[in-house]
């Protein structure tokens, strides 16, 4: 599990804090059998590579980790990882919000894009958690799916 999570320089990439070397550390706890450890976790990386409805250039880079993690299910707290996903769909730059007029707003427009693509990229896996044997992971769904492009084309397709 987590292949690849060491080959992204993750230490040259910014999330809310600044430098995101912290963040496979963090997704590594994300597959931890200690719930206390996987509950910190989580409110790490809803503070750094989410923060305050807010993306960053490590959170794509997130992505796709935090789904490998969602369809295990030996993984816990997969509601709230779809939650995070979720988050990070919706998320926003900081400079659209607080500073339109910045040339800045570019590049970080970029990285919103980036991140609504990671995770729509995902789509048949979130589609599969439809039948998952956890209900609060099937309750969480469709919030995830409203948030992503094809989502909610297949959410239209299938009502």
């Amino acid at each position: 599990m987590l292949q690849g999570l060491d080959d992204i320089p993750w230490s040259s990439l910014h999330h809310a804090y600044g430098s995101a070397g912290d963040v496979p550390g963090l997704l590594r706890k994300l597959s931890s059998k200690d719930v206390r450890e996987v509950d910190s976790a989580l409110s790490d990386l809803f503070g750094n590579i989410w923060h305050q409805n807010t993306v960053y250039e490590a959170t794509s880079h997130a992505v796709p980790f935090l789904v490998e993690l969602l369809m295990s299910r030996e993984t816990h707290h997969r509601p709230k990882i779809l939650m995070l996903l979720q988050s990070i769909a919706d998320g926003s730059g900081y400079l659209a919000v607080h500073s339109p007029d910045n040339p800045e707003v570019i590049v970080e427009t970029e990285h919103v894009q980036q991140c609504q693509e990671a995770v729509n990229r995902y789509l048949p896996e979130f589609v599969s958690l439809c039948r998952d044997a956890d209900e609060a992971v099937r309750q969480q769904l469709p919030s995830l799916l409203c948030s992503i492009r094809d989502g909610r084309k297949w959410i239209l397709g299938h009502a």
